[in-house]
């Protein structure tokens, strides 16, 4: 059997042992009982599957190679099995990870790509600016001379980030507008604005000082929107404040040109005709509000309609003369004068035109006394309305009286409108 393996095994061999063996008997020999050795070994050529029950047997014996196998084959199965199980309890963990995982990707990809077009646009707005600030030293080189020039480039490039700061003087201030820090908006302003007196040449700081311009007409647009709202006393002085900065109302009405020659007392008569009237847009808000309540009763509508005329005037005429004090000269307080009466006119026509049209002469109910008792509370609210505006020196309750006593059709009598007088008298006694 031996001879016959080796006769088999002999085209796999090397020329020169194949050489040895066919000149050596010894040698052939040899290998005859090695391989006979190999064909005796029953353990070697087991294929038996590997068990627990041998294990104590295979302490005595060396271990086989299928052996070998095939406990890493169980082993490898038994991994399998432990993943299998793992995976299957963990698998709603698995999903959710999975999705998170899906989600960042996305945001991720979304928000990276949005960072790229800023910066693009960043680097776009900078290179615009550099331009202009090279093409201005271009400009100044070829005035003195290519030398000169050269050392004004070396200088920019030297300085470049305290030039790219500069640029970026009309973005934080637009950033200061946005968060609310007016203050600090007007600083970068007027630091922008030295910069373009101190170099009145350079195109550059020109082109700054437009788009500063831009943002601030921008924030003073703001705040007179913010003035149409409800604000306390205290807000409606901090952006008067700012609105009497020099220029700053020029800047906003689109005339920088006249905002050198516009006066101190033709500003102030601007920031007191945009205060009436957001004021006046305030109250008729306001007012537009108790539309609803006509639907139920109309002698409530009127005392709602004249208790925010009570809270509203007197409040805005008192933020009025805080704001705007009053100076020595006759005619500039004639034309103060002038203005606060215009403005109460027109509340005026408002409150009567609704009374005329709501406040009934006679009532319709059986119960008499209730209408007239309405009625004069009506009046009183209207009293107390005209004894609040004497403190500023306006005639307000001359011109009720006129439009609702004495004026056809006559919706308040005389008699009415004294007894009620009366008690407001005797109220305050």
């Amino acid at each position: 059997m031996a001879s016959l393996l080796v006769n088999s095994l002999r085209s796999y061999l090397d020329p020169s042992l194949l050489e040895a063996l066919d000149s050596n008997d010894s040698t052939k020999q040899q290998a005859e009982e090695y391989l006979d050795s190999l064909l005796a070994n029953d353990e070697l050529f087991s294929t038996d599957q590997f068990t627990a029950a041998t294990a104590a047997a295979s302490k005595s014996r060396p271990v086989t190679l299928v052996e070998e196998i095939a406990e890493l084959d169980q082993t490898l199965r038994q991994i399998d099995v432990k993943l299998a199980k793992t995976a299957t309890e963990n698998r709603e963990l698995i999903v959710e990870l999975s999705r998170d995982l899906t989600t960042v990707s996305s945001q991720l990809d979304f928000r990276l790509k949005n960072e790229t077009s800023s910066i693009l646009a960043s680097l776009r707005d900078i290179g615009s600016d550099t331009s202009i600030l090279s093409k201005s030293i271009a400009k100044t080189s070829t005035a003195t001379g290519l030398n000169f020039g050269a050392a004004a480039c070396s200088s920019v490039l030297l300085k470049i980030d305290s030039v790219l700061d500069v640029l970026e003087l009309p973005t934080l201030c637009r950033l200061c507008i946005m968060q609310g820090n007016y203050h600090e908006a007007l600083e970068v302003a007027m630091s922008v604005k030295m910069h373009a007196i101190k170099f009145p040449k350079l195109a550059t700081f020109k082109a700054l000082e437009q788009k500063i311009d831009v943002e601030l007409r921008v924030m003073v647009r703001g705040l007179v929107k913010l003035l149409n709202t409800n604000l306390k006393q205290s807000n409606i002085l901090k952006i008067f404040q700012i609105l009497n900065r020099p220029d700053l109302i020029a800047i906003a009405s689109q005339t920088p040109e006249n905002g050198a020659q516009l006066s101190p007392e033709l500003r102030e008569r601007a920031l007191k005709i945009i205060y009436l009237n957001s004021r006046f847009k305030f109250i008729t808000t306001e007012i537009s509000t108790l539309k609803p309540l006509l639907k139920l009763k109309k002698l409530t509508y009127l005392k709602r309609f004249i208790e925010v005329y009570r809270e509203h005037l007197f409040n805005s005429l008192s933020i009025y003369h805080a704001i705007f004090r009053t100076t020595k000269l006759e005619s500039d307080v004639d034309k103060d004068h002038f203005l606060v009466l215009s403005y109460v006119k027109s509340l005026v026509k408002l409150l009567l035109s609704e009374i005329r049209q709501h406040l009934p002469q006679s009532s319709t109910d059986e119960n008499d006394f209730d209408f007239r008792s309405q009625r004069d509370g009506v009046i009183l609210q209207l009293i107390y309305l005209c004894k609040s505006l004497d403190k500023y020196s306006l005639d307000f309750e001359s011109a009720v009286v006129q439009e609702l006593c004495c004026s056809e059709p006559i919706l308040i009598t005389e008699v009415d409108w004294s007894r009620n007088i009366s008690k407001v008298k005797k109220f305050r006694s």
